[in-house]
Order: structure tokens, then sequence, then C-alpha cells
């Protein structure tokens, strides 16, 4: 055991030299009496280290790849309402006197009008009354039984008060609005002689059903808009006012939901035939 230093006078220098080094002293241990023994010394921290300033951001890395699209969702609806061309469809639409009979017709040119065949069954021609012309004689040009549609042809002055026949599918933001759609909104236009054969009515629904019908394969639809006498031969259209078939059956007495109708891209099939003038 090392003695502690002592100054000339005996006197122990231990705390002074500590306190001139700026290092607090350790309490002495007495293990016996009289003698003194010293600790260690304690060992000195290290200074305390600055955090210096935060550096700049890095640069942004390069952006991943676009992922899969998602699936579409269900088309929205088109804008556009019927009600902005009932006025022109009316003066479309035609009403047709058999001397047994009435019923309607949609005039898709001119000089031409469509009809339901059962409308004139077998007859070389008809009184109509066409918007703009007055009652006139038309001729049934050509018709098709199993489809039950007819043409008829007439003599024209100036008017033109017809609809322009669509083509068979018509592509839109929306989708392909033909061949008719399920669910598509309809308007049906004719004429029921014991209200008016001046203004044809319009009755709306939808198109609860699509089928063929065989043997032919014809592709019909079928309609929940109110239908009576009268309105065979009628024109359904789409709410761009486009036509999209031609009545051809309704309830005998009675205003109902079972309307059917042929679809236009049968008519448009058979058309060429009927202006040729085949009857089948």
């Amino acid at each position: 055991m090392h003695k502690a230093p002592q100054d000339h006078q005996g006197q122990q220098v231990w705390p002074d030299l500590l306190g001139a080094l700026g290092i607090q002293g350790i309490p002495a241990i007495r293990e016996t009496p009289g003698i003194l023994v010293y600790q260690g010394l304690k060992e000195y921290r290290g200074n305390k280290v600055f955090q210096g300033e935060t550096g700049p951001n890095g640069d942004r890395g390069l952006r991943g790849p676009t992922g899969s699209q998602g699936v579409q969702g269900p088309s929205g609806q088109s804008g556009e309402d019927i009600s902005d061309h009932l006025s022109s469809l009316r003066d479309a639409i035609v009403f047709i006197e058999t001397g047994s009979s009435t019923g309607s017709g949609v005039r898709i040119s001119a000089n031409e009008i469509l009809t339901a065949q059962h409308v004139v069954g077998t007859s070389s021609g008809v009184n109509v009354s066409v918007k703009g012309e007055g009652l006139v004689f038309a001729t049934v040009t050509g018709y098709d039984q199993d489809r039950d549609i007819a043409l008829l042809t007439f003599s024209n002055t100036d008017s033109e008060n017809f609809v322009e026949l669509p083509p068979s599918s018509v592509s839109t933001p929306s989708g392909i609005r033909f061949p008719a759609t399920l669910g598509g909104e309809v308007a049906l236009l004719g004429y029921v002689s014991s209200i008016s054969e001046t203004t044809p009515i319009v009755t709306f629904g939808r198109i609860g059903v699509r089928w063929n019908v065989v043997p032919g394969d014809i592709s019909t639809i079928q309609i929940d808009a109110s239908a009576t006498n009268g309105m065979s031969g009628g024109g359904v259209f789409n709410n761009f006012g486009e036509l999209i078939g031609i009545t051809i059956t309704k309830s005998p007495d009675s205003f109902d939901g079972n309307v059917r109708a042929i679809e236009y891209t049968e008519v448009q099939e058979i058309l060429p035939g009927l202006r040729s003038g085949v009857k089948e």
C-alpha cells in the first residue's frame, strides 16, 4: 500500500492535488483504525458530442410501375331523355285504317311506313293519316308474316316528318345501344282510336325479356309498358329517340304490361326485300 504524499510539515497533499486537477476525490475507507486506504480514482467521462445539423433531403426515387386497372363499373346514365324527342317522334307516327280495323305505323322516310303485318293483312292498300300530308292512300309494298312486319309506300309532298333509321349498332361512351338491352328504358308511340285519331299516345316502360322465336331465329323483346288495341305497328324508341323496334302484339282489350315488339335489327335485315316487293 502506498502512502499519501506529504508536504514538508508531514501533512497529506492528496486532497489539494485532486482539487488542482479538477478531480473529485473518493471518500476514504478505513479498514483498520489508524490506517487510511484510498480507492482508485474515478475514470473521466468523455466530452459530450454535439449533434450536427440535419442534412438536406435526398433526391426523390423513381416512380414504380402503374398497377393493373380494376374492373370497370356499370355504365352511367346516358344523359338523354326521351321527352326531348317526343314532339318530332309523334309527327312520325301514322294512323292506319283498313276498313275492318285500325292500327299504327312509323314513317321511316319521305314516302315509306313500317307497320305490323297483321294490321294490314294481305291487303294491297290502306288509308293512312300522315302528319303534314293528311289522309293518303298507301300501297302495301311488301310484308313478312313470320316477323309480322309490313312496308307501305305512298306519294308524298314536301313533308319531312319521319324518323331516320339507325344503324345496326352505335358505340357510345356508355356502351353499345343496339341491339336493345335488358332493363333499357323505352317509349311506345301509337294510336288508340277511342282516345284520339289525330295525336298518338305515349307510354313508357323497360325491356324485360329478349328472346329468339324459332323457327326462324327471330329476335323479339318484351316490354312492361302499357299498350292496347290500335298501338300495333307503332314504334318503340330508346332515350335517344332512335327506333329500336315495332310493336307487334298487345293485350286485346285493355292496357297492361305485356307488349311484344320485333327488334329493329330484324327489320333492317328484311327491309331490302320488302322494298323490292317481297310478300311472304
